[in-house]
């Protein structure tokens, strides 16, 4: 077990050390390994449906949108809380989607919208107060 979290370790090291370029893009093959870590890490399953999709047809999307680097659960009400940053283009930040699921969630700031109750939790962003911010979100 030891092993197995550190080969895991060593492996989001690498595919986190390449950031995407200006355009918001990986060079193909790096895609796709990050694309198959993400996908073997939820299990094959959309984090926005949760059902069961092919990798082939599968997108990398940002489980907090790239628009909400910094961002206030509370949006539209006095910040009674921590501001969050996004983890952008860290794996916890990133999940596999259907097509339609990604544009479908687009960039809403419906926290709840943004990972299926279903799914394993993913810490997305950092608090200000040193709290993570973990999806799917549970209102305390």
């Amino acid at each position: 077990m030891k092993v197995a979290r550190t080969v895991d370790k060593g492996w989001r090291w690498y595919l986190e050390s390449d950031e995407p370029d200006a355009s918001g893009r990986w060079d193909e093959d790096h895609r796709r390994r990050v694309l198959s870590y993400i996908y073997d890490r939820d299990g094959g399953r959309c984090g926005l449906c949760a059902a069961e999709m092919k990798k082939t047809g599968a997108h990398i999307e940002h489980v907090v949108p790239k628009v909400f680097v910094f961002f206030d659960i509370h949006k539209g009400k006095a910040m009674d809380g921590p501001r969050f940053k996004s983890r952008l283009h860290k794996l916890d930040n990133l999940q596999a989607a259907h097509t339609y699921c990604n544009k479908r969630k687009g960039n809403t700031p419906q926290v709840s919208r943004w990972r299926h109750q279903n799914m394993p939790p993913l810490p997305a962003a950092e608090g200000d107060d040193g709290r993570e911010f973990v999806v799917p979100w549970k209102p305390s």
